[in-house]
C-alpha cells in the first residue's frame, strides 16, 4: 500500500511485491496531501488498484476472501477436460484481441496469473471469468499484460554482470576494429534496464580500445508499453541503488526527480517489438541474454527456443540465461559458467531448424479444446521425429526424411507401407528399404535432384497395397538452402485411377519454385518497409512535440532576457561599488603575495623536496629540490604525477598517495635513488584551514648520511659476527684468583705482549692508561664476588700501534659444589662500532637542531597567518561598518522620506510597501552591525584575555541563549597579541561546538595561569562523544583536530575527556611567552 508522501522509495517495494505475485494498492493522488509517492508508483504501470483511502480496506478484504475454484497444476500435470476447454477459450480471446499467443506458456504459470486477475475482479468460477473476458476487452488486455513479467532493474544480479564485464565483454572485442560490430540481443527486455546495463559495459570496454568496433544492442519484448518506457530512457531516482555513482555521472542526466540515459547510451540500443515464439530472430549476434523468460515456457518450447538462439549466434557466441534456467541442448551449447548460467555456442549445425519456428495462425481462432487436445503428447521431449510430425505429417501424406547419403533419418507414421526391411543386418539405406516397384524411379529422381537441386516428382507408379492396385506419385523436396544440412523430404501420394492424367512425363520439374521464393522474399521486404515507415511516422510525431516544447522554451527565454536587462542596470550600480572594494583587495593581495613569498622561501630554505598534489594527483606546487629527483619543470603544474619519471626506487609512490587520500593515514618510507642516495619519504593529506582535504603532500628528506652511518654500523656488526664465527676473538683463561697462568696466542697476537709480559696481572699494561684503573677495579670486584664481568675498554692493537675499543665478557668456571675453579673470558674488537655510534650521535644532534630551527620558523609563520586572518576580519568589519552600514542608513532615511510623501499623497498601498522595505532595511542594519562585531570584537583591541572571554560570555548568552559560568583563578597575562587572538578564537569555536552538538544550554569556562603557562578549561554536561568521532577529520570531528594542530604549532596542546552521555571537558594550555616571538 502506497499512501500520501514524497519521493520514490515506495516504488522499490511495488516492484518486489509485483514480482512475487502480490497485490499493489495506491492511494488516489487527487485526495493525497502529497501526491509525489503515489504518482511515482503509478508511473511504473505495476499498480493493481488506485483507490481512496476509505475504500482500501474493503477491497483488500474482498481480494483475500475471494477463493477462485481452480485446480493448480504442477509440472507435468494435465488439466481436467473442463479447465482445458475453458483455458482454450481464454487463449483464443487473448490472441484475438492482442495478437499474443500464450498457449505454449507453462500451465502452472498461466493459471496463477488467471487466479490473481479473478481475485481482483472477485470472481471464483473460471468459466464465468472466461465469459467476462468477452464482455470486457480491457480485462483481456490486462490479462495479457499479467502473463508478461515486466519487473526488472539495472545490473540485476550484480555477480552476473561482473562476470560479463570481466570474462565475456572483453572477449567480444577481440580481433574487431571500426569496420566490425559487437551485436547483442536482450530478449524480454521489459523497460530496458538490462539493455542499458549491457550498453554501459560495452561503452566502458570501448573506451579502453583505440579503435573500437561499432556497438549494437537489440532490445525486444512483446509489451508495447514497456518498450515505450525503454525508448524514453527515463527512470526514477531509485536507480542509484543499483548503479554506481561513477556510472550515474557518466551515463545519466538528472532531471525532474529522476535520471535519463545520455544520448551515447540511447544510440547503442534499438528497441523493437518481437515475439520470440513467432518472429524470426536477429542474426549474427555475439551475445544473447534471455533471463527469466524461458522459465514461463513449456519444456519442449524451451528446447526449440534454444535452437533459435543457436542459429542466431555467431560462432563461439555467448548465451546468458536466468538463474533458474538451463540449456538442455548440450549438443548445441557448452557451459562457460555454470553458477551464472552462462553458455557458449558449439559450432555445430542446427539440423532441423526452420524459421520462424512457431508461426502463429491468424486464419481462424482456435476451437474450444483444440489448444489443449494434444497436450499429453506435447509434453514429451521433442526430437527430429516430433518436429517432423508437427510440421509435416499433420497436413501431408506419408513421408520420409533422408540425408545427402540417401540414409533415412525419420519415417512418418504410415510410411512403412512403402518400405520393405530386407533380411540380414538392419539398414537405413533408402534404396535397400524402398519397395522394388519404386526403386528405379526413386533412384532416377534423386540423380536429377543431385544435378540441378529442383523439386521433382515421379509418374504414377502402380503398386499392390493391401490386395489392391494403387497408383503412387513420389514427390521429392530438396533443401531450399545448403544450410539445411542436405535433408530431402520424400512424400508418397496415392491417387485414384480418375486422378491419373493420360500423359505424364517421367520426371516433372516444378519451374514455379523460384517465382514462389521471390514472392516470399518480396512479402518479407514489404513487411520490413512497413515497419520502417511506421517508425518514421512515430519519429515525426516526436519531432513535432519537441518543436512545440522548443517554442515554449523560446518564449520563456525572451521573458528571461527582459529580466536580465533589468538586472544589468542593477549590476552596473553594483559594479561601481565593487570597483572600490577591488582597490582595497589589491592591497590585500599584495600582503598575501608577500606571505606566499615568505612561505616559498621557507620551503626552499629547508632543503626538503616537497610536492603538493590535488585530489586527482595533479601537481599543484613543488619546491626546487624536487628537480633533483623528478624530471619536472615549472610548466608541469597541472599534469598528473604519473606522467613524470623519477630517479627513485619507489614504484608504489602513486599507490601510497591514493591510500593516504582514501584513509587519511600518513605513510613513511625510506627509498633509495639511482645514485644510491637515501630519502625519507613522507606522504600526508593536504588540509586546508577549514579542515578540508584538498589533496596530498609528499616530502623527500635526504637521510643519506644517517643511512650510511647505519650501513657502516651494520657492516661493523657483520665483521664482528664473522670474527666470532671464525674464532678471531681474543680468548683467555685465569686461575681462581684472577691471575693469568695459561698462554693465550690470540691475546699475544693482538697486543704484541709475550706470555711473560701478560701473565699474572701483566695484561693490564696493554690497557689504555685512561681505562686501566677502572678496568682493574672491575676485575677485582668480579673475582671477589664471583659475578660475571661485562665491560668495554681500550687495549693496545700491536698492528696499528693504536688503542682500540674492546668488549670483554668473562664468567667463572665452577666445580659441582659451586666453588670457583677459574675464569674464562673473551675480548671482541668493537672499535668501528663505537666510532659509528659517536658519529651517529653527532648526526642526530645536528638533525635535531635543524628540526628545532625549522619548527621555530613554522611557528612564527603560523603566528603571522593568524594575525593576517584577524587583520582580514578587522578589514572586512571596517568595510561593513564604514561603507555598507552608512549606505543602508542613507537608504533607510530616503525610504522614510518616501513613505511620508506617499502617505501625504494618499497612496496607502505604496506606503505599506515602502514601510515593509523600511523594516527590511532595519533588519539588514542590525545584521551587518552584529556581523561587524562577530568578525572583529572591539574588546580584543585593548583589553586582556579575561575581559575578552567575559565579553564573549555575554555575547553567547545574548545571541545564542548559551549560559556560561566563567571562573578566573589567576587572570592570564600575555604581551603577545597573536596568542591572545588565537585563544579567543579557540574558546569561541569550542563554545559554538557545545551549542551545536552538546544539546545543552549551559557551559563552564575556567581561566588560569601557572608556571608561565596559560590554562583554559571548557566543559559541559552534554551528550559527549567517542574518541573516534574526535579523530574523524572529514566528518563530525567538530574541528577539534584543527584546533589541536594550531595549538601545537604555538607550543601548546589540548586534552579532551569525553564519553557518550557523560559530557565533555577540554583543557587548553600554551606558554604565556612563546619562545618564537
Amino acid at each position: 500500500m502506497i499512501l500520501t508522501g514524497t519521493g520514490s522509495d515506495g516504488t522499490l517495494g511495488i516492484k518486489d511485491i509485483k514480482g512475487n505475485g502480490g497485490l499493489t494498492v495506491v492511494q488516489d493522488p487527487n485526495e493525497a496531501e502529497f501526491d509525489g509517492m503515489p504518482q511515482s508508483a503509478i508511473s511504473t504501470r505495476l499498480v493493481d488498484l488506485v483507490l481512496p483511502v476509505e475504500q482500501m480496506a474493503g477491497e483488500i478484504l474482498r481480494y483475500v476472501h475471494t477463493r477462485p475454484r481452480i485446480a493448480m497444476p504442477t509440472e507435468g500435470d494435465v488439466l481436467d477436460e473442463t479447465q482445458r476447454h475453458t483455458l482454450g477459450r481464454i487463449f483464443a480471446q487473448v490472441r484475438t484481441r492482442t495478437g499474443r499467443d500464450f498457449s505454449r506458456y507453462k500451465r502452472s504459470t498461466v493459471m496463477r496469473r488467471i487466479q490473481r486477475r479473478m481475485q481482483l475482479l472477485h470472481t471464483e468460477d473460471l468459466q464465468e471469468y472466461a465469459s467476462l473476458l468477452s464482455e470486457k476487452p480491457e480485462e483481456t488486455r490486462a490479462l495479457a499484460d499479467e502473463f508478461l513479467i515486466t519487473v526488472t532493474n539495472f545490473f540485476r544480479d550484480r555477480e552476473v554482470f561482473d562476470t560479463l564485464e570481466k570474462d565475456v565483454i572483453p572477449t567480444l572485442f577481440k580481433g574487431k576494429g571500426p569496420e566490425h560490430q559487437v551485436r547483442i540481443w536482450s530478449v524480454g527486455c521489459a523497460t530496458g534496464e538490462e539493455a542499458y546495463s549491457l550498453a554501459m559495459l560495452l561503452l566502458e570496454e570501448a573506451g579502453r580500445h583505440d579503435n573500437p568496433p561499432g556497438l549494437q544492442i537489440f532490445a525486444s519484448d512483446i509489451h508495447e508499453d514497456s518498450l515505450k518506457s525503454g525508448r524514453d530512457g527515463f527512470y526514477s531516482g531509485d536507480i542509484e541503488i543499483d548503479v554506481t555513482p561513477e556510472r550515474v555521472d557518466r551515463f545519466f542526466v538528472k532531471e525532474n526527480g529522476g535520471f535519463r540515459v545520455r544520448k551515447e547510451v540511447r544510440e547503442v540500443v534499438v528497441f523493437a517489438p518481437h515475439n520470440l515464439l513467432g518472429d524470426p530472430p536477429f542474426s549474427k549476434l555475439d551475445l544473447i541474454t534471455c533471463r527469466n523468460v524461458m522459465i514461463y515456457l513449456q519444456r519442449e518450447v524451451q528446447r526449440d527456443v534454444v535452437e533459435v538462439f543457436h542459429y542466431a549466434l555467431n560462432p563461439d557466441g555467448y548465451l546468458l540465461l536466468g538463474s533458474s534456467e538451463t540449456s538442455d541442448r548440450s549438443e548445441l551449447f557448452q557451459v562457460a559458467n555454470k553458477k551464472y548460467c552462462l553458455y557458449r555456442k558449439r559450432n555445430v549445425p542446427t539440423h532441423d531448424l526452420h524459421l520462424p519456428v512457431f508461426p502463429l495462425s491468424h486464419g481462424r481462432p482456435a476451437i474450444s479444446g483444440q489448444v489443449e487436445k494434444a497436450e499429453p503428447e506435447q509434453r514429451q521431449t521433442l526430437s527430429y521425429g516430433a518436429l517432423h510430425q508437427q510440421m509435416v505429417e499433420r497436413y501431408a501424406p506419408p513421408s520420409i526424411l533422408i540425408n545427402t547419403d540417401h540414409t533415412v533419418v525419420h519415417f512418418s507414421e504410415n510410411a512403412g507401407r512403402y518400405l520393405v526391411h530386407p533380411g540380414g543386418t538392419p539398414t537405413s539405406n533408402l534404396f535397400k528399404l524402398i519397395r522394388e516397384e519404386l526403386r528405379l524411379d526413386l533412384r532416377a529422381a534423386l540423380v536429377g535432384i543431385d544435378k540441378n537441386g529442383h523439386a521433382v516428382r515421379t509418374k504414377p507408379i502402380a503398386l499392390r497395397l493391401e490386395g489392391d492396385i494403387r497408383h503412387v506419385v513420389v514427390h521429392f523436396r530438396p533443401p531450399e538452402e545448403t544450410k539445411d544440412q542436405g535433408l530431402t523430404l520424400v512424400i508418397f501420394e496415392e491417387r485414384t485411377q480418375e486422378d491419373i492424367p493420360r500423359r505424364l512425363p517421367a520426371i516433372h520439374q516444378e519451374i514455379g519454385a523460384p517465382s514462389q521464393s521471390l514472392e516470399e522474399e518480396l512479402d518479407l521486404n514489404k513487411q520490413r518497409l512497413q515497419a520502417v515507415i511506421e517508425e518514421y511516422e512515430t519519429s515525426q510525431e516526436e519531432m513535432k512535440a519537441a518543436n512545440e516544447e522548443l517554442q515554449s522554451a523560446n518564449e520563456e527565454l525572451r521573458s528571461a532576457m527582459e529580466e536580465l536587462e533589468t538586472s544589468k542596470e542593477e549590476l552596473q550600480s553594483m559594479n561601481e561599488e565593487l570597483a572600490t572594494v577591488n582597490q582595497e583587495n589589491r592591497h590585500k593581495v599584495e600582503e598575501l603575495s608577500q606571505l606566499s613569498s615568505d612561505l616559498q622561501n621557507l620551503l626552499s630554505a629547508t632543503d626538503i623536496a616537497t610536492i603538493f598534489l590535488d585530489r586527482k594527483f595533479r601537481i599543484l606546487r613543488f619546491t626546487p629540490q624536487v628537480g633533483t629527483l623528478f624530471n619536472i619543470r615549472t610548466t608541469d603544474r597541472g599534469r598528473p604525477l604519473s606522467d613524470l619519471t623519477h630517479r627513485l626506487g619507489y614504484e608504489q609512490l602513486l599507490g601510497d598517495a591514493r591510500q593516504v587520500l582514501e584513509r587519511l593515514i600518513p605513510i613513511d618510507r625510506e627509498v633509495r635513488d639511482t645514485e644510491d642516495r637515501w630519502y625519507l619519504t613522507r606522504v600526508r593529506p593536504y588540509r586546508s584551514s577549514d579542515d578540508h582535504i584538498g589533496g596530498v603532500v609528499i616530502t623527500f628528506i635526504d637521510i643519506t648520511e644517517r643511512k650510511n652511518s647505519e650501513l657502516s654500523l651494520r657492516e661493523s656488526e657483520e665483521r664482528f659476527r664473522l670474527l666470532v664465527d671464525t674464532s678471531a676473538q681474543i680468548v683467555w683463561s685465569t686461575a681462581a684468583n684472577g691471575e693469568i697462568v695459561e698462554d693465550s696466542p690470540s691475546w699475544r697476537a693482538y697486543t704484541g705482549q709475550t706470555f711473560q709480559q701478560f701473565q699474572g696481572i701483566g695484561w693490564t699494561d696493554a690497557v689504555a692508561p685512561e681505562d686501566r684503573e677502572r678496568v682493574h677495579a672491575l676485575w677485582r670486584h668480579a673475582v671477589a664476588t664471583g659475578e660475571p664481568l661485562h665491560t668495554e675498554f681500550r687495549i693496545l692493537h700491536a698492528a696499528s700501534g693504536e688503542y682500540r675499543w674492546t668488549e670483554v665478557r668473562a664468567d667463572a668456571l665452577r666445580a659441582p659444589d659451586g666453588t670457583i675453579r677459574g675464569w674464562v673470558g673473551m675480548n671482541s674488537d668493537i672499535n668501528e662500532h663505537k666510532l659509528a655510534e659517536q658519529s651517529l650521535q653527532e648526526i642526530n644532534e645536528t638533525l635535531e637542531a635543524r628540526v628545532e630551527e625549522r619548527t621555530l620558523q613554522v611557528r612564527q609563520l603560523a603566528s603571522k597567518l593568524t594575525m593576517a586572518e584577524q587583520e582580514e576580519r578587522r578589514r572586512v568589519s571596517q568595510i561593513l561598518h564604514d561603507n555598507l552600514q552608512q549606505l543602508l542608513y542613507g537608504l533607510q532615511m530616503k525610504t522614510r522620506m518616501l513613505e511620508e510623501k506617499l502617505e501625504a499623497a494618499g497612496h496607502l498601498e505604496l506606503t505599506e510597501a515602502v514601510a515593509g522595505t523600511h523594516s527590511w532595511l532595519q533588519e539588514a542594519i542590525e545584521t551587518t552591525r552584529q556581523l561587524t562585531v562577530d568578525l572583529s570584537p572591539p574588546i580584543l583591541k585593548n583589553e586582556g584575555l579575561a575581559d575578552a572571554i567575559g565579553w564573549l560570555k555575554r555575547q553567547m548568552q545574548q545571541l545564542h541563549s548559551l549560559e556560561i559560568e566563567l571562573e578566573t583563578l589567576n587572570p592570564p597575562v600575555t604581551s603577545n597579541e597573536n596568542l591572545r587572538v588565537l585563544l579567543f578564537q579557540v574558546v569561541r569555536e569550542l563554545l559554538f561546538n557545545i551549542k551545536k552538538h552538546a544539546n545543552v544550554d549551559r557551559a563552564r569556562v575556567e581561566l588560569d595561569q601557572a608556571d608561565e603557562r596559560i590554562l583554559i578549561r571548557v566543559s559541559d554536561s552534554g551528550q559527549g562523544f567517542t574518541s573516534e568521532v574526535m579523530e574523524d577529520r572529514h566528518g563530525s570531528g567538530f574541528g577539534l583536530v584543527s584546533v589541536r594542530e594550531r595549538l601545537r604549532l604555538l607550543g601548546g596542546d589540548m586534552e579532551i575527556n569525553s564519553a557518550p552521555g557523560e559530557g565533555t571537558t577540554i583543557l587548553i594550555w600554551v606558554p604565556a611567552t612563546p619562545s618564537w616571538q
